[in-house]
């Protein structure tokens, strides 16, 4: 919104609303492995490296059978970088690629991870963490992204992306008494479907047509 007043002016008319979705299929928990998922392009935007590096710094990580699964296209320097990075740390066994993971299979990833993490450097917004919070999946965001919800809603943690804090933070999630877990999950399906379900907001659409026609 900033750019377009920027570039066409301060009285341009904008509206501003949430990336409203159709929510995708929520699946059953089967929850037969143990693992922290990321999703996205492998790119060094995505800061991946201080994910990794925030892994090797978690004795509860280090000490459990969790596992980080790192969803995405495996090609370029950068993804022989983290290889290389996961090798000098003798993560290998901790740290697993899927590649690419579409349809339904993804959808059951989500839906069995302990958290989603994107600590990405910046992000303009995420949709793998709608994706994620609609299998009642909670995320774990970097500050570089817009998603300070998962602190007001409880449905997961907005932090710095330093190594450490993203250590602490995977610390406490395995940590964290299973009630307390159960709980969260069932706030980020709520922050999910009350903030980016199209079905449940279609009257913001309606309210900006409106408001348009009368222009």
């Amino acid at each position: 919104e900033d750019s377009i007043r920027n570039f066409l002016g301060e009285k341009v008319q904008t509206v501003l609303i949430p990336n409203y979705m159709e929510l995708p299929q929520k699946m059953e928990e089967e929850r037969n492995e143990n693992y922290l998922l990321y999703v996205g392009r492998i790119m060094p935007i995505k800061a991946l490296e201080k994910l990794i590096e925030g892994i090797s710094l978690s004795r509860n990580f280090l000490e459990s059978d969790y596992k980080l699964y790192l969803a995405g296209k495996n090609e370029g320097i950068y993804y022989q970088e983290l290889l290389s990075l996961i090798a000098s740390k003798n993560l290998q066994d901790k740290i697993i690629f899927k590649g690419m993971v579409v349809g339904l299979e993804k959808e059951k990833l989500y839906a069995n991870a302990k958290a989603t993490f994107l600590v990405s450097h910046s992000e303009n917004f995420g949709n793998v963490i709608i994706e994620s919070l609609a299998q009642g999946t909670p995320a774990v965001c970097s500050k570089g992204t817009p998603w300070e919800n998962l602190n007001n809603y409880g449905a997961g943690f907005w932090i710095d992306n330093s190594p450490q804090i993203i250590a602490d933070t995977i610390d406490e999630l395995l940590l964290m008494p299973e009630e307390k877990y159960e709980n969260m999950r069932k706030k980020a399906y709520q922050l999910c479907c009350n903030e980016f379900d199209i079905t449940a907001n279609i009257d913001e659409w309606v309210k900006i047509l409106k408001l348009n026609a009368n222009v």
